[in-house]
């Protein structure tokens, strides 16, 4: 009889530590996947409050958003609507406008009318870049062909540059003066008064 109830006491020990462990399993998928979640799509903001701009809800590490490699160390990664592969720095020597985009990224969508407007009126003094992150050229294709934008599309297929640049979510838009130095780092939707701040920056002004 004593035995018995050993044998009954091993056994609940037993199952103790099967509890505890699969507990623990469960704690680190959860932690694993909220880690993912913080990398997906940040809500936008029009908030600047420093040279990084953060819009509320986003969590990126500070220590890394601010390292973003200059147009001269990036490799060329990237290619053209026609497949042609291309540079950052293919087009340095004039300010640049860097948006990394994605078609199913709503606040995507509602700038770029802007940055079209922008490249329209600032013509040869303002390169306007928009960097498709991840995308097939024939989804990016579509999208262009039905909006009838008329701006220098990019394909990053492997997103290499997004990491290359740090950019944790979209859109975000990096600006570069006319020697390739980043100047300002926006992320979230942009509207006119903010643009406007930033080509300052730039040197550039009506």
């Amino acid at each position: 009889m004593k035995n018995l109830k050993n044998k009954h006491w091993l056994i609940d020990v037993g199952l103790i530590f099967l509890i505890i462990g699969l507990g623990i399993l469960v704690v680190l998928e959860l932690r694993q996947s909220i880690l993912l979640k913080r990398q997906q799509v940040n809500p936008p903001s029009n908030e600047t409050v420093s040279e990084i701009t953060v819009p509320e809800g986003t969590n990126p590490n500070p220590e890394t958003i601010t390292e973003e490699l200059s147009p001269e160390e990036q490799s060329s990664d990237l290619f053209t609507l026609d497949g042609k592969p291309v540079a950052l720095e293919d087009y340095q020597g004039t300010p640049m406008l860097v948006n990394f985009w994605a078609t199913w990224c709503p606040p995507c969508l509602a700038e770029m009318p802007l940055f079209q407007s922008y490249a329209e009126r600032y013509d040869d003094r303002l390169v306007v870049l928009a960097i498709n992150a991840g995308e097939d050229e024939s989804v990016v294709r579509n999208f262009v062909d039905q909006h009838g934008f008329e701006l220098t599309f990019l394909l990053d297929p492997t997103s290499a540059v997004v990491h290359q640049n740090k950019v944790f979510g979209f859109p975000t838009t990096l600006f570069f003066n006319e020697s390739g130095e980043l100047v300002k780092t926006h992320i979230g939707e942009l509207n006119a008064d903010l643009i406007e701040r930033y080509l300052l920056l730039l040197g550039l002004n009506e």
